[in-house]
């Protein structure tokens, strides 16, 4: 028994050997700065990816930094490896990209909480960064990250607010409301396609519990005709009528023509 624990150690040490390798080198690629790749891994994070990856001088409104594209990317191929590593800084990691890409989308209502940082983070916060600039690498760290951050206790709560507003703010069209960005000039995205994926996600990750929560309500039904006609045997119709404000005789007629239902 000795022998086996001894062995998967060995294995456990060279694992994260090279975790933490690959994580210097790139991290000195990105500065161009070779001292920093042997860095242990709290200080290649406080010391190098928190003050030179993430933030660059100056945004419009005179603040401080903004969370830049090669942070979300290096957060995006490297977050696992992050983790395993740190799992306290590689938390912190992940909800500052998850912040950019909430600020960056100008959502009506922020769908997170820019303060939910430990105290000695809450500088790096994307509260005051800057609007519309959701760019191809926020999307490349999202869609690649969005599925763990679901699947951690942490950043579950991040990610599920943002995927019920990207579905909240894209009609089943894929028409987007006022003042949400999901792109710039430079960068385009499929917005019915976005949406249809971010609904998918809800509905395999957090249940369709979740989504019928956010959108049984006289402003959003409209948002989520996928869930009233797939998932409508699952559904207390009394329920449904009281917070749709159906009345009277045949409730559940009324419903399925509110819905379009046949």
């Amino acid at each position: 028994m000795r022998i086996k624990n001894t062995h998967i150690t060995i294995i456990n040490h060279k694992k994260i050997y090279k975790m933490k390798k690959a994580l210097g080198i790139k991290v000195a690629e990105l500065l161009n700065d070779k001292s920093v790749g042997c860095l242990p891994i709290a200080p290649l994070i406080e010391q190098v990816i928190f003050p030179r990856v993430l933030g660059i001088p100056g945004t419009s409104a005179g603040c401080r930094y903004y969370i830049t594209d090669r942070y979300m990317r290096l957060i995006a191929d490297y977050a696992d490896d992050i983790l395993y590593l740190d799992h306290y800084r590689g938390i912190v990691c992940l909800k500052l990209a998850l912040q950019r890409f909430a600020r960056s989308s100008a959502f009506p209502a922020a769908p997170i909480d820019y303060d939910d940082l430990p105290q000695q983070y809450k500088s790096l916060s994307a509260m005051y960064d800057e609007v519309e600039v959701l760019t191809e690498d926020c999307w490349y760290f999202f869609r690649k990250q969005v599925e763990k951050c679901l699947d951690l206790p942490e950043t579950q709560s991040y990610a599920q607010s943002l995927l019920l507003k990207l579905v909240e703010n894209i009609s089943i069209t894929g028409r987007t409301l006022p003042y949400v960005y999901l792109d710039n000039e430079d960068y385009r995205v499929n917005a019915k396609e976005v949406r249809d994926w971010a609904y998918d996600l809800l509905w395999s990750h957090c249940g369709w519990e979740v989504i019928y929560e956010r959108f049984a309500n006289p402003k959003l039904y409209k948002r989520v005709p996928d869930l009233w006609s797939l998932d409508w045997h699952k559904i207390n119709k009394k329920d449904l009528a009281k917070r749709l404000n159906v009345k009277g005789l045949f409730k559940e007629k009324k419903l399925k023509r509110l819905l379009g239902i046949i």
